[in-house]
């Protein structure tokens, strides 16, 4: 596996750890657990499920409301958390605080919601998901030669095309032999910086068989996951991306 590097300002914008339910939990306990979290964690919302009935016979109109989750973030609103009746998802923006530590947060988290749902023995997927983003200087031509920063990307023909603002791709596959999957999506567009373009390489590991319902082995788990999610992005890069990532 590719030997991943350590970053002074790692390129992540957003990480994810999420659990998906194959059977819902029931609401009350969603709110039970949501209450659990405080004060670290206030509520910014509520997910919901809006049925709306219309009988034409009658000239009436129903709608039925079926509350589905509750979303919660830090003061600092760089931790979200998404908890409700088929999942549960913690998030963490920028600054990237590393992986002991966002495992950790994450893990206290599970804890929490796990001794209140019971919810360990209902889980159908496990992921988690790295958004990278790089901000490369654009050359004279107004656009950036992926070429020169990844080992990834559309290779186009110049001519007839001309140099690409934007492009997307998308591939999959299964990693053996840790019954893991993943999905990269790779994307090409718009900076917030002046005279760039922003690179995303968005990388997504999880498995969906055979998850473990023992606490200590879904975090091994997660720990496989992990390595496999830093050594894809690894390979996806070159050293010049590594330089402007240090900068």
């Amino acid at each position: 596996m590719t030997t991943a590097r350590i970053y002074k300002k790692p390129p992540i914008v957003e990480s994810v750890i999420e659990f998906q339910f194959q059977q819902a939990i029931d609401f009350g306990l969603v709110e039970k657990a949501a209450v659990r979290f405080k004060p670290e964690y206030s509520t910014l919302n509520e997910t919901n499920n809006f049925n709306i009935h219309v009988d034409a016979d009658k000239g009436q109109t129903s709608v039925q409301v079926q509350a589905l989750g509750i979303r919660l973030a830090n003061s600092s609103a760089n931790r979200v958390l998404s908890v409700g009746t088929r999942g549960f998802t913690f998030s963490h923006l920028p600054i990237y605080p590393g992986w002991l530590a966002f495992r950790d947060a994450a893990r206290e988290l599970w804890r929490t919601w796990d001794r209140v749902t019971k919810s360990s023995n209902r889980i159908s997927r496990v992921g988690l998901r790295y958004i990278n983003r790089l901000d490369a200087p654009l050359s004279p031509s107004g656009a950036i030669e992926t070429d020169d920063y990844l080992s990834i990307g559309l290779k186009v023909p110049q001519p007839p095309f001309p140099p690409l603002s934007q492009q997307s791709m998308r591939m999959a596959a299964k990693l053996p032999p840790d019954d893991l999957e993943f999905v990269l999506n790779f994307g090409m567009g718009d900076s917030p910086l002046l005279f760039h373009a922003s690179i995303v390489i968005d990388i997504d590991v999880y498995s969906a068989v055979a998850i473990p319902r023992q606490e200590d082995e879904l975090w091994v788990l997660l720990e496989k996951m992990h390595d496999h999610a830093r050594a894809l992005f690894e390979a996806s890069i070159n050293d010049s991306a590594r330089s402007l990532i240090d900068g």
